[in-house]
Formats: C-alpha cells, sequence, structure tokens
C-alpha cells in the first residue's frame, strides 16, 4: 500500500462493520478458545482501520507496521480459519458463507460470496433476520 493510500485510511478508514461483517465475526470470535479470543481481541483493538474491498465482498484489516499484539500460533500465509454459515431466520433454505482469513499469524479478511447486499437480494434474504447457523473451524489450534 503506497503512502498516500496509508495517509488517507489513518484520517479517514473505518474500523466500523457492518451489521453482516460483525454477525460473522462475532460468530468466529465466539468459537475461539479463550486463549484465541483474547489474541483476536488485542488484534482487533490494534487495527488501524478495515477496508471493504469488491463491493464489500472482502473485508481486510491493517495493522501498524510493528504491531505489538500477539499473534495466532500458525504463520502460515493466507490461511483459511473458518467459514461462518450464515442463514435467513425468514428463509431458512437460503444461506451465505462468510470465510475467515488470517496471514501470518494475525487476523487478516472476511470473505464472502459476491457482493453481500446482491447475493442476499437474490436469495430472498434479510438483513434484519439474519443469524449464525454454524462456524466450520478449519484450523484447530484455534478452537478449544
Amino acid at each position: 500500500m503506497g503512502l498516500f493510500a496509508k495517509l488517507y485510511y489513518r484520517l479517514f478508514g473505518t474500523k466500523r462493520l457492518s451489521s453482516l461483517e460483525r454477525l460473522t465475526l462475532d460468530a468466529w470470535r465466539n468459537s475461539l478458545s479463550i486463549n484465541a479470543r483474547e489474541i483476536l481481541d488485542a488484534q482487533l483493538q490494534e487495527a488501524l482501520f478495515a477496508q471493504q474491498q469488491a463491493g464489500g465482498a472482502k473485508l481486510c484489516f491493517y495493522y501498524p507496521d510493528h504491531a505489538n499484539s500477539p499473534v495466532f500460533p500458525d504463520p502460515s500465509p493466507d490461511l483459511h480459519v473458518a467459514t461462518v454459515i450464515v442463514t435467513d431466520a425468514q428463509v431458512p433454505s437460503s444461506t451465505m458463507r462468510g470465510e475467515v482469513f488470517v496471514h501470518r499469524g494475525r487476523f487478516f479478511s472476511l470473505e464472502f460470496p459476491k457482493r453481500p447486499w446482491r447475493y442476499l437480494q437474490l436469495h430472498g434474504m434479510h438483513m434484519e433476520t439474519l443469524r449464525a447457523e454454524r462456524v466450520d473451524v478449519h484450523v484447530s489450534a484455534l478452537s478449544p
């Protein structure tokens, strides 16, 4: 990321999440062990900003160059750690998945198939009635 982009996002970036992003992140967070949850919370506290990309289909978190928060035990790049399955309480047959990625031990992104708002519209789902149905954990070192 270039110097201008870093400056712009430090001044105007946000850590505010959409309700779908918050639902997905909270579901994953609640599936973590106590120790992993503490690591995630410390990382989120230290994050400089979150950037939505691809029409909201991807949310990336950025940290200071010399971040001090603890990291998760697996230092692999682009590690798909969990998939959160979201359903609509009024349309239980429709589901959406949110994928959670950690990069080199640091929580990095939430990724959805296509633009979430468009996906919800196409499948008759409503933001107000979404709920996390389950969390499929792919990296057992982070779960209890």
